[in-house]
């Protein structure tokens, strides 16, 4: 298939059930599919002033559309870091204003997963407490309502509006 059809297909899905930039979120789509050609990759904030803008909405259309889709409305870090290492998932995050502003270590770890090479944190496990690096490379798509201009994550990201 042409790479500008697909592209232009995709972000028509998008066009039809959400009022968002449709090529933004389709090209974030089709990145996730070529996800271990790349050495950095954003982080899709979904963000609105208010609830009920379509942000779950665009979640759902990303869940059915990349690999290896993780819808969840909630995470801790140590899931996080866990779930990433173990299954390599497209993370697609909803309701992160109810638990993400307080959460230094959680906002950490999903900002260490932009570029590949930084994309680890480091903790012990067992009970001799030996060391290990766990992957947080993944595409990751956060949403969350009461956002004005930028998120928490990190104020310098691209930010990905619903209306």
């Amino acid at each position: 298939m042409d790479g500008a059809e697909l592209l232009s297909e995709v972000a028509a899905t998008f066009a039809r059930y959400v009022a968002l930039p449709p090529f933004a979120v389709a090209l974030w789509t089709v990145h996730t599919h070529a996800l271990e050609g790349a050495a950095a990759s954003p982080l899709l904030a979904l963000t609105s002033p208010e609830k009920r803008c379509g942000k779950t909405t665009t979640l759902s259309l990303l869940a059915r559309l990349v690999p290896r889709p993780l819808l969840s409305s909630n995470i801790s870090p140590a899931a996080l870091f866990r779930i990433v290492e173990k299954y390599c998932p497209t993370l697609l995050v909803d309701e992160a204003d109810s638990f993400l502003r307080d959460k230094e270590e959680l906002r950490g770890i999903l900002n260490s997963g932009h570029t590949r090479d930084a994309a680890y944190v480091v903790r012990t496990v067992g009970d001799d407490n030996d060391p290990c690096r766990f992957s947080t490379w993944a595409p990751k798509a956060v949403a969350l309502a009461g956002c004005r201009t930028h998120w928490p994550i990190a104020a310098s990201s691209r930010v990905t509006r619903a209306r």
